[in-house]
Order: structure tokens, then sequence, then C-alpha cells
């Protein structure tokens, strides 16, 4: 009985644990809830630190971050808050184009925290060794914008597909902001 108390609960913690006694361990004096509660303490410390809190390690550090609209913002992570809201300074966003990239300044950011994709430090030892060439922000921008129009008549073309031939629902629909 106390074998399968501990296997399901152990289970449960995405551990399977193989209970090898064939007596009850309550008649060799061992206290389940003891030995439970300490057990998943142990447990709990080794669960991934989740949480907007897992961002402190990343302040004062140069951080990438993708927008829900797909714009890519380069800068220091100086703030956050419980949201991921986040407060970028010494920002530039940056548009590519091939082999090509283009920034544009905007100083001081503050980006709401359901806007963010993806965030990620950038390597300073590495940042200078990209493969791309830098050009003015004026002749990359209208590559740029007509990259953006040609993914959007093609992800258009690609919901009206699913919608015909798959059953596939149509997207965009009130309340279907992500």
């Amino acid at each position: 009985m106390m074998c399968k108390f501990l296997h399901t609960m152990y289970k449960t913690k995405l551990h399977t644990w193989v209970c090898f006694f064939s007596q009850n361990l309550e008649d060799r004096g061992f206290d389940p809830t003891l030995a439970a509660s300490s057990s998943l303490r142990t447990m709990d410390s080794l669960i991934p630190f989740t949480t907007s809190g897992s961002l402190v390690d990343c302040v004062d550090r140069k951080m990438l971050v993708i927008l829900r609209d797909g714009r890519k913002l380069h800068g220091v992570l100086r703030s956050y808050d419980q949201f991921a809201n986040l407060v970028l300074e010494d920002t530039v966003e940056r548009i590519y184009h091939g082999n090509a990239f283009a920034e544009n300044w905007r100083g001081l950011y503050l980006i709401r925290g359901e806007n963010v994709v993806l965030l990620g430090e950038i390597d300073l030892d590495r940042e200078d060794d990209i493969p791309l060439r830098r050009v003015d922000w004026n002749v990359l921008e209208p590559y740029h914008k007509n990259d953006i129009e040609t993914k959007k008549q093609r992800e258009e073309v690609k919901s009206q597909i699913l919608y015909e031939r798959k059953g596939f629902c149509k997207e965009g629909g009130e309340g279907d902001g992500y």
C-alpha cells in the first residue's frame, strides 16, 4: 500500500520510483509524510525558474527582443516588472534583407510584456563578427516593407487553403489577437 502511495506521488513529479520492498514500510518505522515533504522540496528546487523573475540575470546586458509585429530591437535591458514589461536603453531597431542589415536609433524604449515573442542575450564577443553588411536605413527599408507584404500575402493564401481544403478555422477574427 505504501509503495503504491510513493509510486503515485513521485510519478506526478515526472519521476518513476520502483519500490523493491515487499514488507509494509510503516512497520519498519518509515514516516511517509516526512520523507515525501523533504523529497518534494528537493524536487521543487529542480523545476526551471520560468517567471519574469528569471530576467534578473539579464539586467544591464545587451539583449535582442523580437516583438509580435516582427520588429527586432537591440538594447541594454535596464528594468522589468512582474508582467515582463521591459525597459531597453540605447535601443536600435534592426531590419534585415538578404545579407544586409540596417539600424535605426530608438533610444529609451518601453516594451509591454505581452508583445515580446523572444528575448535573448547578445554575445558581445561575437557581435562584431556577423557576416552581414551594414547599409543605410533608407536604402533597406523599401526592400524590408516588400518582404513584409510578401509574407503577409503568403500567409493569407496559406490560411485560405487551410480553411477551404483542410477544415481549419479562419484566422484574425474577434479576440484572435495572438
